[in-house]
């Protein structure tokens, strides 16, 4: 059975409406609303690269991805590198060789406070030496694409070999008989009033038995162990129930699938520093019931927001135009009870 997608992902990503994203960040930083701006965080970076090879392939990966051979530069080197670029891009252009810019090179590392103590002629050949300069040419030939360095890439290859290999995960990513899988499914849907939308990394079909199996994947540079205290971090119990509504949306829309069982949702969990342990974690009843209603933790008895708050909690924000704080700081007019003690 052919699924069509209803658009591409980069027509999703500028589709105005609420995603779980925004509804994550308004518990914690309501300004997210209106700084958008994202961070491309090393972890960003390789969740980004698994996602396109798992999902969209060798073709799409080498698009958006460079890999950079010869020497990896140290954190602070690589921003040397970076802002050099920055400045070259906004000025002159990226033209020429490293060996071009020792001035700014040198400017830009002291701004930094790169080699205190050094001379000027030590930091230049230092930043050249130490992977500037393979560094420098691997982003003159990528315009435009994310660098990963040997050992990031070797972590990304492995990761999604294993998704599609381990025992745990294989059946997610190789559709068996009378099933389908797709993948970066986009899913647009009205909940209140609101206009929602849900980006899927997999459904998976089950024809025979009638069953819709919605799930995400998730990269960490933590144990996968450790993966349900991320979930509480990063509101991933709000997503899981957030997208499991809108599927049910979809599916009134989709009469063919009428009859079909949408089970609970799941994360398909792979870290970068061990990519051969995957693990899969199902949401309970209770986890999506909180996802949505709220509910209390079972370690403190803090209560967590589900979406139909945070949706709400949303509006105010944009209605008020107060961002600088969550809604119930603002209903408490800034006096915050310790009650740190049992």
């Amino acid at each position: 059975m052919a699924l069509e997608r209803l658009m591409t992902e980069p027509e999703y990503r500028k589709v105005e409406a609420i995603s779980y994203s925004m509804l994550a960040g308004v518990s914690k930083s309501p300004a997210s609303l209106i700084n958008t701006e994202k961070l491309e965080t090393p972890s960003i970076i390789y969740g980004s690269a698994v996602d396109t090879l798992a999902f969209d392939g060798e073709e799409k990966f080498e698009e958006k991805f460079g890999i950079l051979s010869g020497t990896s530069p140290s954190v602070v080197i690589e921003k040397i590198i970076k802002d050099v670029i920055v400045t070259l891009e906004t000025t002159t252009g990226l033209v020429g060789e490293l060996d071009d810019y020792d001035d700014l090179i040198l400017s830009t590392a002291k701004a930094v406070e790169y080699g205190k103590g050094w001379k000027d002629e030590t930091i230049i050949r230092k930043v050249k030496d130490e992977g500037g300069r393979d560094y420098f040419n691997m982003i003159k030939e990528n315009v435009g694409k994310y660098i990963l360095d040997t050992l990031q890439y070797q972590n990304v290859r492995n990761s999604v070999h294993t998704l599609y290999t381990h025992p745990f995960t294989a059946q997610w990513f190789n559709a068996g008989d009378n099933e389908d899988i797709v993948f970066q499914f986009p899913i647009l849907w009205t909940h209140k009033g609101f206009k929602c939308k849900s980006l899927f990394d997999i459904i998976k079909f089950d024809h025979k038995n009638k069953v819709i199996y919605p799930c995400d994947l998730k990269t960490t540079f933590d144990h996968v162990l450790g993966f349900p205290m991320n979930v509480l971090k990063w509101k991933y119990f709000v997503q899981s129930s957030y997208y499991s509504t809108g599927l049910k949306y979809w599916k009134l829309e989709n009469k063919e699938f009428f009859n079909y069982r949408i089970d609970n949702f799941r994360f398909i969990v792979i870290s970068s520093t061990d990519p051969f342990r995957p693990l899969v974690y199902k949401c309970s009843d209770e986890d999506l019931y909180a996802g949505r209603y709220g509910g209390k933790l079972k370690y403190n008895g803090e209560f967590e927001k589900g979406f139909e708050d945070l949706m709400d909690d949303m509006q105010w924000h944009v209605n008020t135009q107060n961002f600088s704080y969550p809604k119930e700081v603002y209903d408490k007019n800034g006096e915050i009870t310790l009650n740190i003690f049992a």
